[in-house]
């Protein structure tokens, strides 16, 4: 599981509830990783209590990455010695040279965006549905860092594969409202994450973004098992592995999928 928010920078939330945002409490944190289950830990790299936050996510092996923030060069390489080594979702509700804007007479800032692009251990993850970024900023993701370092991931939401229409974010009690085409979320001008699956996400970066099928599909599978480290059970076609497999056509479209074996579509 990946133990994403409450700890975000209050400017960075996105579409998430701001009242939720907290600076990262040991002892909220500590039961959320007693259950074992959590193997990947977002925080914001300035918030107080980071630094604890991301060595005590090392002792419990987890991929720590920086998310929803508005951290610093400086502020990145600090959180990199305590053992972050992944940013979330690349461009998005991240810390950049023009989100840095510089005091009069003081230089301009570098952010988590070059931190990620200069250091070679650091991985990241592209939103790949047609809407969230461009496809010279895919393909510059896959040049820069290359499938090896760079996930897919769908950040969807429950509107995923749904009708257009209104959806809640979050919490399907009192999450906030946004509103789906059918091809993106959105609370007004702003986007509120991906309604697209993962299948989606390798033909957009074979067909727009100048990906091999071999990039595009590793990106969606071995390297994100890699990075949260189940390469060993999962990730690519391998005797002892799961089973779990999906199969395309021509098109790239799903024909089938396999979970443990078994067939479930087709």
């Amino acid at each position: 599981m990946h133990l994403y928010g409450p700890y975000f920078a209050r400017e960075k939330v996105g579409c998430h509830k701001r009242e939720h945002q907290r600076d990262p409490d040991p002892a909220e944190y500590r039961r959320y990783f007693a259950t074992g289950m959590v193997k990947i830990a977002t925080c914001a790299a300035e918030l107080p209590g980071a630094a604890t936050f991301y060595r005590y996510s090392r002792k419990q092996e987890a991929l720590i990455t920086c998310g929803h923030s508005n951290s610093t060069y400086g502020e990145m390489a600090e959180a990199f010695k305590n053992g972050m080594r992944h940013v979330d979702h690349f461009w998005c509700v991240m810390s950049s040279v023009t989100s840095l804007r510089p005091r009069c007479g003081t230089p301009m800032q570098a952010g988590m965006e070059q931190f990620v692009l200069i250091e070679p251990e650091m991985s990241t993850e592209v939103i790949a549905d047609g809407r969230h970024l461009a496809p010279e900023l895919l393909a510059f993701a896959l040049r820069m860092k290359g499938a090896e370092r760079v996930c897919l991931v769908t950040d969807s939401s429950r509107a995923l594969d749904m009708p257009p229409g209104r959806y809640r974010f979050g919490s399907e009690a009192d999450g906030p409202w946004f509103e789906s085409d059918g091809a993106v979320g959105r609370v007004g001008d702003a986007l509120a994450s991906s309604v697209a699956g993962m299948d989606h996400m390798v033909r957009t970066m074979v067909r727009s973004a100048g990906a091999t099928l071999v990039e595009a599909v590793r990106m969606a599978s071995l390297t994100p098992a890699e990075r949260s480290g189940i390469e060993a059970e999962a990730g690519s076609i391998e005797t002892g592995k799961r089973a779990d497999l999906v199969i395309l056509n021509r098109r790239l479209a799903c024909r089938r999928t396999i979970i443990g074996g078994r067939v479930w579509a087709g």
